[in-house]
């Protein structure tokens, strides 16, 4: 357990110093070549359960999440890093998103990325069981086509499709939502609440299930 655990600290800690790395070297080049970029954000943040994209994969336990992003115009590179604080599950997405419609009240984008996902997992049915570390790989893809009724609210929907490589874990997974997105709500002072709720439907494997979630930010 030990030594899954520290190679485990090892993945997140190279990530970790590749985000740093990645950052720096930007901010270091010269100033004509800087120009070349639109944007550049990023954010490291706790939540209370490791939400998910998939609110069914969440990982219902405090966790870390680590979002960078860095494009040119409508194309972006956004590497999406959440892991548990116990040290026991990780996800990595690299994504790339492109804006296909930005301009007027209808929006349109559009994404793909390669993924992998980490858990570390013990037999619960055996004494002497060791811990094991098992990697989960996926390519998806996502659309996002939505509507400005507002400055603040917007409407929409979001598909995202992911297939699995591995042949002992999900091979076909899709995720459709329609969802409402209310923002710069005023709480008090400088404090603003953005509530994001949504229907979702999940097919993993032809199991499917139709749920409601809601998700506030402050």
């Amino acid at each position: 357990m030990k030594n899954v655990t520290t190679s485990f600290h090892a993945i997140k800690g190279l990530a970790i110093i590749m985000l740093l790395h990645f950052s720096g070297t930007i901010y270091s080049q010269n100033t004509d070549s800087t120009k070349q970029l639109t944007h550049f954000a990023g954010s490291i943040g706790i939540t209370n359960n490791g939400i998910s994209v998939v609110p069914t994969f969440s990982f219902d336990k405090p966790a870390a999440i680590i979002l960078v992003s860095v494009g040119k115009n409508r194309l972006s590179f956004e590497p999406d890093i959440r892991f548990s604080l116990d040290a026991k599950r990780t996800g990595v997405a690299l994504w790339w998103r492109y804006k296909i419609l930005m301009n007027g009240k209808f929006r349109l984008n559009a994404g793909g990325h390669p993924a992998i996902n980490i858990a570390i997992e013990t037999d619960s049915a055996k004494e002497s069981a060791k811990a094991v570390m098992v990697a989960q790989r996926f390519f998806g893809g996502e659309v996002v086509p939505y509507y400005l009724l507002s400055k603040n609210i917007s409407v929409g929907v979001y598909y995202l499709y992911a297939y699995g490589l591995q042949e002992d874990g999900p091979r076909n997974v899709h995720f459709l939502t329609v969802n409402t997105n209310f923002s710069n709500i005023r709480i008090s002072g400088q404090l603003y609440l953005q509530w994001i709720p949504q229907f979702y439907y999940l097919n993993i494997d032809k199991k499917d299930g139709v749920y409601f979630t809601s998700r506030n930010t402050c």
